[in-house]
């Protein structure tokens, strides 16, 4: 009977054994898994979350600029009461009596908008501010009153020095020009009045 009894004590003691063994290599398995799981979600949140490239522009046809900033790009401007989006042409001219044009597309997607000449201003390199500036002697300019709807025409700005050199011309939302311009196009390089008035009208 004591030898039953010890091979039974024995075989329980063995079967618990391996009853134990089976617990740690089972925790071992879920410690092993749960950082990898970890890491795969941290990797993809990781991805996820990358921003988009600012300032970055897909090319346009018909030889309108890639970038909006730079004169000839077409930029969606938006003031009070309305959304709009507006190219200002590289193809300025010097006009009889020192007047300098810009033209100009408009196409005004809601609401209604001025942009006559009072509205602009023009930069020079030796940071001068030229204003914009009515002038009946001139077709097709930009006329006063809302625009709603699509526009092309004119912007003159009285009072061009042939020594100066033009680098940005300027939208504001207001004739006042009391604060920032709601757009600004840049010329990649500065553009000698001369060099304008030399092309002729």
């Amino acid at each position: 009977m004591s030898m039953i009894a010890a091979c039974a004590a024995i075989s329980l003691t063995v079967a618990g054994c391996g009853s134990e063994d089976a617990t740690p290599a089972q925790e071992t398995t879920t410690t092993v898994s749960s950082p990898v799981e970890a890491s795969a979600g941290e990797e993809a949140s990781t991805e996820t979350a990358v921003p988009s490239q600012p300032g970055v522009t897909a090319p346009t046809q018909g030889g309108v600029t890639t970038n909006p900033d730079e004169i000839g790009g077409i930029q969606e401007v938006s003031g009070e009461g309305f959304a709009a989006r507006i190219q200002v042409l590289n193809e300025p001219k010097m006009h009889t009596g020192h007047t300098l044009t810009f033209p100009v597309v408009i196409d005004v997607d809601s609401g209604s908008m001025n942009a006559d000449p009072s509205y602009w201003e023009v930069r020079t390199l030796s940071g001068r501010t030229i204003e914009g500036s009515h002038d009946s002697g001139i077709p097709i300019v930009i006329a006063s009153g809302p625009i709603d709807g699509h526009v092309e025409g004119l912007v003159t700005f009285f009072g061009a020095d042939a020594t100066e050199s033009i680098v940005e011309v300027a939208l504001y939302s207001d004739g006042s020009k009391s604060q920032e311009p709601i757009a600004r196009w840049t010329l990649p390089t500065p553009v000698a009045v001369a060099d304008i008035a030399a092309l002729g009208e």
